[in-house]
C-alpha cells in the first residue's frame, strides 16, 4: 500500500489503550519503535526479562504492555511450550487493569502504607497467592477460603477467575491487620511462596494502570491536607516501588515467572533502596523525540478512513488530512511587518501539547471528527487551542499528586502583563511560584546560544519526563520568560500575548521591544467581602467568603458532585492560604414559603450571589410562566443567567455545556421518552444558545463529567477573584 492510501478503521486516533480486547486486531506493526521500545517488543532472553515499562502518563504504557502481551500469547501459540504448561494471568484479557476497591482505605490504613516494606509484604502476598491460583497448587483449606480460590476439582479453564490479582489485592487491603500480623495465615503463606519459587509452569502476568487506581481510590487530596503532600506523594509511589522490588524477586527466583508492569516515571525515581540500580536493569524506560511524534500522527493519517480526509490523494500528510501544512499565528506578526507569521501544522499542533503521544492524537480525533467543510484556519485553530486548554492542561493538572496549584498561577497572572515577561519582572513574582511552573515544564526561558557566533535566544521548558517530585529544581537566571502555550487560556483573561515570538520548544525567540510591556489588559474581577466572627472584624479568624449560586435545567449527577463537592473542595484546599472561601446555594437551599417557586429564586438566593455557576447538559431547560400562563423565557436557567448579568455589575457569571455525542443524545431520547428528532430539536436550541453566549462576554466553557466540571468552576473562581483587604 502506498503512503497516500488508507484504510477504512476505527482504530485511527485510538489514544485510550484501555479500550483495546483479546480478540482485537492490534497492529504492532504500526507501533513506532524507538530502540529501547524495539528491545521491549523484541522476542529474546533480554527482552523477557524487561518487566517494567516506564513512562510518565500519556505516553503508551498500557499499549505497549498490551502489545508484549500479544507477542509472547501469539509466539506461544506457535512455537512455546504446549497449552499445559502456560498459564497467563489474566487469561481472558491482554493485560490485569488494577482495581482497587472504593473505601477499601481507612485513613489509619494510608498512613501505615506510607512505607514501603508494608506495601512489599502486601503485593508478594498477592502475586504468590495469584500465581500459585493460576498453576493450580493445592491451598489448604483455612487459607483458601480467605481468597475464595478453586475448589481442588475445578478444571483448569475456570482457575483463572479465582487468580485475578485485584480481587486477591482487594481481600488484603481489607484486612491489613490479619494478613500481616496473623501467624497461622504467615506459615501457610511460607510454606506456599516455596512451593511457588519452585514451579516449572512458564507463567506470564500483565498488571496495569496501579498508578490511576491509586490515584482515584486513595483520595490523595484528603490525606495530603490531614497529614503532608509528601506523604500521599510517598504513600502513591512506594505502592509502585514495593511492586517492582516484588516482581524483581518473584522473578529472579524463579525463571519461569514472568511479569510485566507499567510504572509511573515519577514513582520510578522516588526508589531510594540499595536495589534500584539492580531493578534499573529490568525496565525499559520510554521517551520519543519530535522525529518520533510525527511518525505516529503521520501513521494515524494513514488508516483515517477516506471520507474523513480533506484532499485523499493529496503527497503531503497533513495537506492531505486537514487541507493545509501551514497556519497563520493569531497573533504573533512577522518581523516589521503586518502579516501574521506562518508555522509548519504539525508544529503547531505540536507545541500545544506536552510531548506525549496520548495528546497528540486526541486533537487529531477532534480534528478527523471535523466535518472536512468545516476546516478552516480559524476552526482548526480553535479547536487546537481548546483542546491544549480543555483536554490536555486539564488532564495534566490532575496527574499531579496530590493536587495541581493553580493558586501559583493566578498569583503569577497578576504580575504580568504579557505571556512573555522580562527578569525584571520575575524579581517581584514569588520565586516558589515560577519554580514550581518551570518544574513541570509549563514555563520556559530564552535560552543564548553555546555557539559564540550565534548571538540569539532559543526556547527552552524542561520536558515533562523529566518531572521527579524529590528534586528541587530552581528557574535559572534568564534575560526572559514565557508560559507553554497549554496555559494560554488561564492567562489571556488577565495577560495579553506578545506579537514579537511563536512559543514552543526549541523555537528561535525573538528579543521583545520595550513597547510590549507597556500595557495591562483590564482584568474583570470580583471584590470580595470581609466576613466577621462573632461580629467583631478585628479577631484573627477572620475570613472571606463568595456566595456561589449554582443554577440547572434539571436534577443531574453534576448537579450532586457540587452540592456536595464544591464548597468544600475550595474551602479545603485554599481557605487558609488565600483567606477566601465559598458559600454554596442552590433552589434546594431555598425554605419552603408560598409562592412562584422561580420569583422566591431570583429574590432571595439569585439576589446576594457574588458569582452564578450554570452548566447545561442536553437540554435548554422547560420554559418560565407568568401567573397568567404567558412565557417569560425560554429556562429557568436562562432567566437566572439573564437576571443576575442585570443586576450585578461586578458579579461573574460562568457558564459550561457538556460535550455529547449522538449516542448519548439517544439514550437521553429514551429515557424521556422522546424520539431522537425530538431530543436533536431540544440539543440544536442549546447549541443556538451557546452561540448567543459566545457572542457576548459570558465565560463559557465545555465539560466532559462531573468532576471535570468541578475541577473547571474551581480553576476559573480562582483566576476571576481579587482579594481586597477590608477598609
Amino acid at each position: 500500500m502506498s503512503k497516500k492510501q488508507n484504510k477504512s478503521s476505527s482504530s485511527a486516533w485510538q489514544y485510550e489503550a484501555d479500550f483495546i480486547k483479546m480478540g482485537d486486531n492490534l497492529n504492532i506493526a504500526k507501533i513506532v519503535r524507538t530502540v529501547d521500545i524495539d528491545e521491549f517488543l523484541s522476542w529474546s532472553r533480554r527482552s523477557e526479562n524487561k518487566f517494567f515499562v516506564v513512562a510518565p502518563k500519556g505516553l503508551g504504557k498500557t499499549l505497549l504492555l498490551k502489545a508484549k502481551s500479544k507477542i509472547i500469547r501469539d509466539a506461544m501459540d506457535f512455537s512455546g511450550p504446549t497449552k499445559k504448561e502456560i498459564v497467563f494471568i489474566p487469561e481472558s484479557e491482554l493485560c490485569e487493569k488494577v482495581a482497587i476497591n472504593p473505601g477499601v482505605f481507612t485513613f489509619n490504613q494510608v498512613q501505615n502504607l506510607i512505607d514501603v516494606v508494608n506495601w512489599k509484604r502486601v503485593w508478594l502476598q498477592t502475586i504468590v497467592v495469584s500465581v500459585a491460583c493460576a498453576c493450580g497448587l493445592e491451598l489448604p483449606v483455612a487459607f483458601a477460603k480467605l481468597f475464595k480460590t478453586a475448589p481442588k476439582d475445578t478444571n483448569s479453564a475456570d482457575k483463572a477467575k479465582f487468580s485475578r490479582p485485584t480481587d486477591i489485592l482487594n481481600t488484603i487491603l481489607s484486612d491489613l491487620d490479619k494478613f500481616s500480623h496473623n501467624a497461622e495465615f504467615n506459615q501457610y503463606f511460607n510454606d506456599l511462596y516455596r512451593e511457588v519459587r519452585n514451579i516449572d509452569i512458564h507463567v506470564y502476568c500483565f498488571l496495569d494502570s496501579l498508578d490511576q487506581t491509586l490515584r482515584d481510590n486513595l483520595d490523595l487530596d484528603a490525606f495530603a491536607l490531614k497529614y503532608s503532600n509528601q506523604d500521599a506523594i510517598k504513600c502513591w509511589a512506594n505502592c509502585q516501588i514495593a511492586l517492582m522490588h516484588t516482581i524483581h524477586e518473584v522473578c529472579t527466583s524463579n525463571r519461569f515467572i514472568k511479569i510485566y508492569s507499567s510504572i509511573r516515571q515519577e514513582a520510578f525515581w522516588l526508589d531510594p533502596s540499595e536495589v534500584f540500580l539492580q531493578v534499573r536493569e529490568y525496565a525499559t524506560i520510554i521517551k520519543y523525540r519530535k522525529e518520533d511524534l510525527f511518525r505516529i500522527f503521520e501513521n494515524n493519517i494513514l488508516i483515517t478512513p477516506r471520507e474523513k480526509l480533506s484532499n485523499p490523494d493529496h503527497e503531503d500528510p497533513m495537506i492531505r488530512f486537514i487541507g493545509m501544512n501551514e497556519i497563520p499565528h493569531k497573533f504573533v506578526k512577522i518581523a516589521k511587518g503586518s502579516e501574521k507569521e506562518l508555522e509548519n501544522v504539525f508544529d503547531f499542533i505540536f507545541r500545544h501539547t506536552l510531548g506525549r503521544p496520548r495528546e497528540l492524537l486526541m486533537i487529531g480525533d477532534k480534528l478527523m471528527r471535523l466535518p472536512v467543510e468545516l476546516r478552516s484556519v480559524n476552526n482548526i485553530r480553535e479547536l487546537v487551542n481548546s483542546e491544549s486548554h480543555s483536554h490536555i492542561f486539564r488532564h495534566f493538572q490532575s496527574e499531579i499528586i496530590p493536587f495541581f496549584d493553580l493558586k501559583k498561577l493566578s498569583e503569577i497572572a497578576g504580575k504580568i502583563k504579557f505571556n512573555v515577561f522580562s527578569y525584571k519582572e520575575s524579581v517581584n513574582i514569588d520565586k516558589s511560584a515560577l519554580d514550581y511552573f518551570y518544574k513541570l515544564g509549563l514555563l520556559g526561558l530564552a535560552k543564548k546560544d553555546s555557539n559564540p557566533k550565534i548571538s540569539g535566544y532559543y526556547q527552552e521548558f524542561r520536558r515533562v519526563d523529566m518531572f521527579n517530585y524529590h528534586e528541587k529544581v530552581e528557574l535559572p537566571k534568564a534575560d526572559f520568560y514565557f508560559f507553554h502555550p497549554a496555559v494560554d487560556q488561564n492567562l489571556l483573561n488577565h495577560v495579553k500575548y506578545s506579537t514579537t515570538n511563536i512559543i514552543g520548544y526549541g523555537r528561535a525567540f525573538i528579543r521583545p521591544t520595550e513597547a510590549h510591556f507597556k500595557t495591562k489588559r483590564k482584568v474583570q474581577s470580583l471584590k470580595v467581602e470581609q466576613l466577621t466572627v462573632n461580629g467583631n472584624p478585628s479577631l484573627a479568624e477572620i475570613r472571606r467568603r463568595l456566595t456561589v449560586f449554582v443554577s440547572s435545567p434539571s436534577a443531574q449527577p453534576e448537579r450532586d458532585t457540587l452540592i456536595y463537592k464544591l464548597e468544600k473542595t475550595f474551602n479545603d484546599r485554599y481557605e487558609d492560604t488565600l483567606g477566601v472561601g465559598l458559600k454554596t446555594v442552590f433552589w434546594e437551599s431555598l425554605p419552603s414559603r408560598s409562592g412562584n417557586a422561580q420569583d422566591l429564586i431570583l429574590k432571595n438566593l439569585l439576589k446576594g450571589a457574588d458569582i452564578l455557576v450554570a452548566f447545561f447538559k442536553f437540554s435548554l431547560g422547560n420554559p418560565v410562566k407568568d401567573v397568567d400562563g404567558k412565557v417569560r423565557s425560554e429556562s429557568g436557567t436562562k432567566e437566572e443567567i439573564d437576571e443576575f448579568m442585570k443586576n450585578n455589575d461586578n458579579g461573574i457569571a460562568m457558564v459550561y455545556f457538556y460535550e455529547c455525542d449522538e449516542a448519548e443524545l439517544l439514550e437521553e431520547a429514551r429515557k424521556r421518552g422522546l424520539s431522537l428528532a425530538k431530543m436533536l430539536q431540544h440539543y440544536e436550541r442549546l447549541k443556538k444558545y451557546k452561540k448567543k453566549l459566545q457572542a457576548g462576554v459570558f465565560l463559557t466553557k465545555n465539560y466532559r463529567d462531573s468532576n471535570d466540571l468541578l475541577n473547571l468552576i474551581t480553576e476559573d473562581i480562582l483566576k476571576n477573584i481579587s482579594v481586597q483587604d477590608h477598609k
